[in-house]
């Protein structure tokens, strides 16, 4: 767990003093490997969620069916490329080792879908021959044969990957 925890403070999670805002730890073992969560509850409580409407699938249908390849890549670790407020983040969790607030989002709090795919939206949404839904992005390639679709789903996928490095996805 110590090891976890080092690798979090390489992320940006930084130990520090107690407050009045703080959760409990939860350890999560995966296979091989753990993942350390905070329990939000009762923040979660107090969280305002954003009025951020999430597309639907249904809604993307329009603009899928016209391609004719498609590629799908998922953001790894997503929620931790938003940034939090250093000075104003509550997203603090106690453990053996002493204190730690989070600097990026977390997985836990109950805002943090809507904010992640909004900021992927606002970064990706103009895209043309990208889609955004949910933690998922979608490469579209269109053409007449299918050629000119791998062409330009390849295109597409290059502008995905220069877009990605401009704003720091991973």
């Amino acid at each position: 767990m110590i090891t976890k925890l080092k690798d979090l403070e390489r992320r940006g999670v930084k130990e520090t003093a107690p407050t009045e805002w703080i959760s409990n730890m939860v350890v999560v073992a995966k296979p091989g490997k753990i993942r350390i969560c905070l329990d939000p509850q009762e923040l979660n409580k107090a969280i305002q969620r954003p009025k951020y409407q999430m597309p639907t699938l249904e809604e993307l249908l329009p603009k899928l069916c016209e391609a004719k390849i498609f590629s799908t890549l998922a953001a790894k670790d997503g929620f931790y490329q938003i940034s939090l407020d250093k000075t104003r983040s509550k997203l603090m969790f106690w453990t053996p080792f002493g204190h730690y607030r989070y600097l990026q989002m977390p997985f836990g709090v109950s805002l943090a879908p809507e904010e992640f795919e909004r900021n992927l939206q606002e970064k990706l949404g103009n895209l043309k021959g990208v889609a955004v839904i949910r933690d998922d992005i979608i490469v579209m390639g269109f053409g007449e044969t299918q050629e000119q679709a791998v062409h330009n789903h390849d295109e597409n996928l290059l502008k995905l990957a220069r877009y990605s490095a401009r704003f720091d996805l991973k």
